[in-house]
């Protein structure tokens, strides 16, 4: 069945209500049990300084499946905090069969961000990001070889206690055509899009990475404009 969809500013937004698993790179996409390998990071130079929390709970799943669970993730709010500052989540993923030719890409995380956790400002912005490394611990940034995908979280619409989203890009195309990649980042984050004091909390599940065409089973019906 096809699931209804919102676009905004040219952001494939998706109400979410299955999980994908199969061609899938990403290690512990659906926080099963555990966080790890997802690790929790706060923006750095020449970005603002963000700082927050990040760990696993069973409160919250895109599936509701008994034992699972999501990362739950804040981004602190400090006082005259500027734009672009960040905290989330990421794992390197070591490509299968790597040194490998990637010519496509397909990312994307799921997201849960409750009206009653967040302010209603608008003025924090969930993000999933993938970048590609020629090393195979995300040492050696490929220039151009990223992409990100993300949406303001307004009242009315994302801010929902229920409604999980799923953000992301059917079809990243390397700079160039192809890269030659050992590696990928994999990462979703709270970041501030204008000054404010305000802090987000948003929970994170469901991450998906499939390379040169290969897909989960499950496709969402994407739509791109």
């Amino acid at each position: 069945m096809r699931v209804p969809s919102i676009l905004l500013a040219g952001v494939a937004l998706v109400a979410t209500a299955a999980s994908s698993r199969a061609q899938n790179v990403v290690t512990n996409p659906n926080f099963d049990s555990a966080l790890a390998p997802w690790a929790g990071f706060g923006s750095t130079a020449p970005d603002p300084t963000g700082s927050g929390a990040a760990s696993w709970t069973s409160a919250h799943n895109l599936d509701n499946l008994p034992g699972s669970g999501s990362s739950d993730t804040t981004l602190t709010g400090l006082a005259g905090q500027p734009a672009n500052a960040s905290f989330g989540i990421r794992q390197c993923i070591a490509l299968p069969g790597g040194p490998l030719s990637v010519t496509e890409a397909r990312y994307e995380a799921s997201f849960l961000a409750r009206a009653a956790d967040n302010p209603t400002d608008g003025l924090g912005n969930a993000t999933v990001q993938v970048r590609f490394f020629s090393d195979a611990s995300c040492t050696n940034f490929i220039p151009g070889a990223g992409g990100s995908q993300g949406v303001n979280l307004t009242n009315g619409l994302i801010l929902d206690d229920t409604q999980w989203w799923t953000i992301g890009d059917p079809q990243f195309l390397p700079p160039g055509g192809a890269i030659t990649a050992s590696s990928a980042e994999v990462s979703a984050f709270i970041r501030t899009v204008n000054t404010t004091s305000n802090g987000y909390h948003v929970f994170f599940d469901r991450f998906i990475l499939s390379l040169n065409g290969t897909a989960p089973v499950e496709l969402l019906g994407f739509e791109v404009q």
